[in-house]
């Protein structure tokens, strides 16, 4: 789960973030997700691109671009 700043996100999203989560085909049912209580990022990427007003969290890795590719 994250949180992403890039412009795409952005023009989308039609804030400042988009908040992504990926999940495996198989949990997930068809249909919205009501409770978002769930919700809670690990990770900022793009956060070179982040307007000034918006306040996701810095207590978190926050990342220019993307995070570096694991080995």
């Amino acid at each position: 789960m994250g949180q992403c700043h890039c412009k795409d996100c952005q023009r989308a999203s039609g804030t400042g973030h988009m908040s992504l989560a990926r999940f495996k085909r198989e949990d997930v049912a068809v249909g919205c997700m009501d409770d978002n209580a769930w919700f809670s990022p690990h990770v900022v990427v793009y956060a070179k691109d982040r307007p000034t007003w918006d306040t996701t969290s810095k207590d978190i890795p926050n990342f220019e671009r993307m995070p570096p590719a694991k080995p």
